[in-house]
């Protein structure tokens, strides 16, 4: 028996820390691929009825960084000998993994990542002048409209600007849409 750890809802990089694989074996061969590439492979021995691959943050950015990526589909095969879907030790599992290779202060849900990802992030100062780049995932069939909400001080006064923009349709797959505002913009709606 081989089973994966089945948590296959949308993960962010960074809490993707290990993988878990339960079996009553005394050995499985795990191989782990992107796009039909294969990033790691061999065979691993069970302690206590487990299989762990730990490390699994820095193996997972840096793919996604060799290919330009936002959003990876993981996939893991796992068997016993012989690499074959239609035994019974043999579990395949693909993870949905968006990149975040820092770790936020609040719990990811698929909620949070509805409705508000990019309030997520640590907020920084930059100059009125100076471009920031915003990072807005819609998930297969959702509509690419957003709002902007930014605070700030003006003149020693806290002030709100609220942005609402069209997107481009719907988003057919799950992507990640990034957005480039100069902030004297937000500040002038």
């Amino acid at each position: 028996m081989i089973s994966i750890s089945k948590n296959t809802s949308l993960r962010l990089s960074c809490q993707f820390s290990l993988l878990r694989i339960s079996t009553n074996l005394d050995y499985v061969d795990v191989i782990i691929g992107v796009e039909g590439e294969e990033l790691l492979s061999g065979r691993y021995f069970a302690y206590g009825g487990w299989v762990v691959i730990g490390d699994m943050q820095s193996l997972l950015e840096e793919a996604m960084r060799q290919r330009q990526l936002s959003l990876m589909a993981l996939d893991v095969v796992a068997y016993h000998d012989i690499n074959d879907d239609t035994l019974n030790d043999y579990d395949r599992t693909t993870y949905r993994v968006l990149f975040c290779d820092r770790m936020p202060e609040v719990d990811f849900t698929a909620d949070t990542f509805a409705h508000h990802f990019l309030t997520a992030a640590s907020s920084r100062r930059i100059a009125p002048q100076a471009s920031v780049l915003l990072g807005l995932y819609a998930a297969a069939g959702e509509s690419l409209d957003y709002y902007i909400i930014a605070d700030y001080v003006a003149n020693g006064q806290a002030a709100q600007a609220v942005i609402h923009g069209q997107g481009e349709g719907i988003a057919s797959v799950a992507i990640v849409y990034t957005l480039c505002f100069q902030l004297s913009y937000i500040r002038q709606k």
